[in-house]
């Protein structure tokens, strides 16, 4: 858990020095994740707001004919924010005309622009649409906290290692040892039409079986699985009672890290990604039977055919998602905000990654 102090200065120097941010100050991932690093939603939306609202605290004080300096904020790695205050050159008390009010209007009207087109549309509590997100940051304990609105929470069966992850930490399934993660079935997990899966995975060099489920839905009712003969991913389902496959990659999968993504769509075709860029699919799937059992994470139910490896961040959507999130979600961008009951936020303090 790392956090991103924001300390209050004042300076001199009427200059916007916003250009001095950088992936770092957002950066929510341990120091050894191989993809990019996850941007600290709130710390982000903290700064824009104490942008937002000094300026707007400059611009009425010189409305007022005062002589203002600017705020100016200093992150842990040393890099300093300022908002510019607007002074003329000789710091004098000028008198604001029509025109510099009606400056001051669109400037306003510009920064609330601003503020919504750079926020991500998606990443709050608000969309229902994400039904399951275990990011598997808990780092200790027996059970994995689900970051959507629903509270799924998952169960550990026979105890995964908590290992690094891409993003945080994430749980490591030994294959021979029944270890898995059970989140029960109820009626907002029953994705049987339009419904997508995302998921980190890292495959172990030795698989125990042949094939090995890494995310899968009731007793044969869905599931995306590892095949060790060829090294590819599959997406098999049941409809009228006949367990088939539906979808297969084209692409091997690496023992490295991969982003994996399958789409299932009754009105379209299963389409299976690898990092982000489609990497195989099928034809038009019919409607899923009904899904009984659990959603399991590394087996299937009722715990069969285990997965050897390593998994991060399942997420699951009642809705198909597009190519831009399935980009935003492996940037780790698409993120879920805390409850207000589970956040712990403080002025100057911003938290920086899960508890």
């Amino acid at each position: 858990m790392r956090h991103v102090n924001v300390h209050c200065m004042r300076s001199t120097r009427g200059i916007i020095l916003i250009s001095t941010l950088n992936r770092n100050f957002y950066n929510l991932s341990s120091t050894n994740t191989k993809k990019g690093s996850r941007p600290a939603n709130a710390t982000r939306l903290f700064v824009r707001s104490v942008v937002l609202a000094n300026w707007l605290s400059v611009n009425s004080r010189q409305l007022r004919g005062e002589s203002v300096e600017p705020a100016c904020f200093v992150t842990d790695n040393r890099k300093e924010i300022c908002i510019a205050d607007f002074r003329t050159d000789n710091h004098k008390k000028e008198k604001f005309t029509v025109l510099k009010f009606g400056q001051f209007i669109g400037g306003l009207v510009a920064m609330c622009i601003l503020f919504t087109v750079s926020t991500p549309l998606h990443a709050g509590l608000d969309d229902k649409s994400l039904v399951l997100y275990l990011p598997f940051d808990e780092g200790k304990g027996g059970k994995a906290a689900d970051g959507s609105i629903y509270g799924h929470d998952g169960e550990f069966v026979q105890n995964p290692t908590w290992v690094d992850g891409q993003f945080g930490k994430a749980l490591e399934f030994d294959g021979t040892k029944g270890e898995h993660v059970i989140v029960p079935i109820n009626d907002t997990l029953q994705l049987r039409e339009q419904f997508s899966v995302a998921f980190w995975v890292k495959r172990g060099k030795a698989q125990i079986r042949d094939w090995n489920y890494m995310v899968a839905a009731g007793s044969l009712k869905w599931a995306t699985i590892f095949k060790n003969g060829g090294s590819m991913t599959y997406f098999w389902s049941t409809s009228g009672g006949t367990w088939a496959q539906k979808a297969v990659s084209k692409d091997i999968q690496p023992e490295d890290w991969v982003h994996m993504v399958v789409t299932h769509d009754t009105k379209s075709k299963v389409v299976i990604y690898n990092d982000g860029k489609e990497a195989g699919g099928g034809a038009k799937p019919p409607p899923v039977d009904e899904i009984d059992g659990s959603i399991m994470v590394g087996a299937r139910h009722p715990g069969q055919e285990f997965f050897t490896g390593i998994i991060d961040e399942v997420f699951l959507f009642n809705r198909i998602i597009t190519e831009a999130e399935i980009s935003e979600i492996m940037d780790g961008e698409f993120l879920p905000v805390e409850p207000a009951e589970k956040l712990a936020t403080t002025w100057g303090s911003i938290k920086a990654d899960r508890d």
